[in-house]
């Protein structure tokens, strides 16, 4: 977003993985939410903001695919950033409090690694291969490791490499070496 390489409509704050704590709700059905520190998904959907008419994919059940969704922080819908927050209630998880506020700021991208293998179920030795050892790529290994698959992770840096390793990864090739697509393509 910084760099200008995923267009976005400006003005916009950003901030998408976001613990908060909710202090006003528009009904006195959700009162009970005051006070609760919580967790967001980001994608607020037709069902979420409750519009009258659905999309098609959440009229399917598919709300991570709604046409008309705002996305938190990216996407119509100023994020974490920003002083306040307005997030539909239907996107919030009460955050335990044995989970710290830094660790909360994960379950975001937690859920995509998760999600990753509900939409694409794989067994047990399946060979998975993650493109990138950031945060996401660290946490699809991780989740990927214990479905018992064998992960192979590829990243430019060797430190974030030897991390992917402590997360399960079988094997790890450097994007940094020419003949790296070669190495992947014999391991898978």
């Amino acid at each position: 977003l910084f760099s200008g390489h995923y267009p976005v409509p400006l003005p916009l704050v950003l901030g998408h993985e976001i613990v908060g704590r909710v202090v006003e709700v528009g009904s006195e059905t959700d009162k009970v939410w005051v006070g609760r520190r919580v967790v967001t998904e980001i994608n607020n959907t037709c069902r979420g903001r409750c519009l009258e008419t659905l999309c098609v994919a959440c009229d399917r059940g598919l709300e991570n695919h709604c046409f008309n969704r705002t996305v938190l922080g990216i996407i119509n819908a100023d994020g974490g950033y920003a002083e306040y927050v307005r997030v539909p209630v239907h996107n919030l998880h009460t955050l335990p409090v044995q989970i710290s506020s830094e660790q909360g700021v994960f379950v975001e991208p937690l859920a995509a690694a998760i999600r990753t293998f509900d939409v694409t179920p794989i067994q047990a030795t399946t060979r998975v291969v993650v493109l990138g050892a950031g945060r996401l790529g660290l946490l699809i290994c991780g989740v990927a490791a214990r479905l018992k698959a064998q992960v192979c992770i590829v990243s430019r840096s060797r430190q974030k490499l030897r991390r992917a390793q402590a997360w399960g990864a079988a094997m790890t090739v450097s994007a940094a070496e020419p003949e790296w697509t070669s190495a992947v393509r014999a391991w898978t």
